[in-house]
């Protein structure tokens, strides 16, 4: 038997709502990063550094409207500064939370050669690659307690059910990991510039104008 014309209009919009969670939620933001080279003088201090923060820009629901909070995250390391021996490639880092009550949600970052260059520059050409880990997430949607939401099934197969039947969804607790990457690098046109002073000091950061960063994050 077809379903009335109020119940199929009701599914379009629970569609339309569904695709436009999935379109909008796909992004990191990276509005903060810094690399820095010392000197190599005597007496001065050895390490190259990089320091960045990162944020799941929307609190908001996954694939099967489980809730993710918005998160921010710092993101550090330091490496021996010209010692061929020792480079920051391919070592994860683990990141601290800002907000202290996002005890659910852990940080890490690698940062991965982006040349085939003999010489590569961990402080002016690499990628950065984020994972976030969430756990303790429950697939007990939003909105009202009728009606229950999204269960394992998933969204598109639950839609008829949601509108016939009034029963409270199952709540099963389950962890999910996040990852992404980009490419950050130094030059006109690109995303960093910076500057090296007499003494052989070198920092760098993100361009204004490419702020913030935006990185494609993906279900693993």
């Amino acid at each position: 038997m077809p379903l009335p014309t109020s119940k199929i209009t009701f599914i379009s919009l629970l569609l339309l709502l569904f695709s436009q969670v999935c379109t909008t939620v796909a992004q990191w933001s990276v509005r903060n990063l810094n690399t820095f080279s010392p000197s190599g003088r005597p007496g001065s201090s050895p390490y190259s550094t990089l320091n960045t923060t990162i944020t799941d820009t929307y609190g908001h629901y996954d694939a099967h409207l489980n809730r993710v909070p918005l998160s921010t995250a710092i993101c550090f390391m330091k490496w021996q500064w010209g010692s061929r021996d020792i480079t920051p490639y391919n070592i994860v880092f683990n990141c601290s939370n800002v907000d202290p009550n996002d005890t659910d949600s852990h940080w890490s970052f690698e940062m991965r050669n982006a040349t085939e260059s003999e010489y590569p520059s961990p402080t002016t050409d690499f990628y950065l690659w984020f994972w976030r880990s969430v756990e303790n997430i429950y697939n007990d949607g939003h909105g009202s307690e009728k009606g229950g939401r999204f269960t394992k099934r998933g969204p598109v197969d639950e839609l008829a059910a949601v509108v016939e039947r009034n029963d409270k969804p199952r709540r099963e607790a389950r962890n999910i990991l996040y990852v992404g990457h980009a490419r950050f690098k130094v030059g006109p046109g690109e995303n960093m510039e910076g500057i090296c002073g007499a003494s052989g000091v070198c920092s760098y950061n993100l361009r204004q104008e490419k702020t913030p960063v935006l990185i494609e994050r993906q279900v693993i």
